[in-house]
């Protein structure tokens, strides 16, 4: 599922990716929902992550905005 001129950067296993996923449907230990709605890479350190959360909130860190003018005024 991934083109053959991004292999080279493709680093993340099934088991690390699986891992990630584990770790932000947990339950248990720091939480995590600052995260939500917000990019993140399974290879990335979550203890670095959580540590860096009132900077990543603060900062309104790892989105991706989408802004326009909608509506028909706008498209004739």
């Amino acid at each position: 599922m991934l083109k053959d001129a991004f292999a080279p950067f493709a680093k993340d296993t099934p088991e690390l990716v699986g891992g990630l996923a584990t770790w932000l449907a947990g339950w248990k230990g720091p939480d995590r929902s600052f995260l939500g709605g917000r990019y993140i890479t399974a290879n990335w350190d979550v203890e670095d992550l959580v540590e860096r959360k009132d900077e990543i909130v603060k900062e309104n860190l790892l989105k991706t905005n989408l802004t326009g003018k909608f509506g028909e005024e706008y498209h004739k």
